[in-house]
């Protein structure tokens, strides 16, 4: 088997470091009751996507809710092709949506519930990965598309194309954010 790459090390944690996108989140999460902190996790994804919070802190989780219920902006898609840095084809693979559909999409300007839904896990991945590299965006990118030999050879990013693996990549993250061997 072919030698791994070297990467970074990931960041243990993010208070006080990190991108203006995820700077202390951390910090704002530590004392809060598990609700807030679902809905500092909808705002990091809304951030993420470069979507607009509104409403109070507490319904934040909500209002993610309803947007996927109600389907999401096509634009939300080619914000992810720019934050994950992968082209739109590869993208469309781990979203599960075909290309022809995307096009489809793309011309009503509008994603159904459940591929906003996916859209959604895969930008709170990037996010994540995003926090744990302290805010350096290229390298959790290189790390989403690296591949791992604990996924069997599949990127982190290829191996979400089900939630299944999505929470198996989120549990890696979780892992080499609080210095836990893998």
């Amino acid at each position: 088997m072919e030698a791994a790459k070297s990467l970074p090390k990931p960041h243990r944690g993010v208070a006080g470091s990190g991108s203006s996108r995820l700077r202390d989140a951390g910090a704002r999460v530590r004392g809060k009751t598990p609700t807030a902190i679902v809905s500092m996790a909808d705002v990091v994804v809304l951030k993420y996507l470069r979507l607009k919070p509104t409403g109070g802190r507490g319904k934040v989780s909500g209002l993610l809710l309803a947007r996927v219920r109600a389907g999401l902006p096509y634009a939300v898609v080619e914000e992810l092709v720019a934050s994950l840095g992968v082209p739109q084809k590869e993208l469309a693979r781990v979203l599960n949506i075909p290309v022809t559909t995307l096009s489809r999409r793309k011309k009503t300007g509008k994603l159904l519930a459940d591929e906003s839904d996916r859209v959604i896990r895969l930008a709170r991945i990037g996010a994540q990965a995003e926090a744990m590299m302290a805010g350096d965006a290229p390298t959790a990118r290189q790390w989403l598309t690296t591949p791992l030999e604990i996924f069997g050879a599949e990127s982190p990013l290829q191996h979400c194309s089900t939630e299944v693996g999505a929470r198996e990549v989120e549990q890696l993250i979780g892992r080499l954010r609080h210095g836990v061997f893998s």
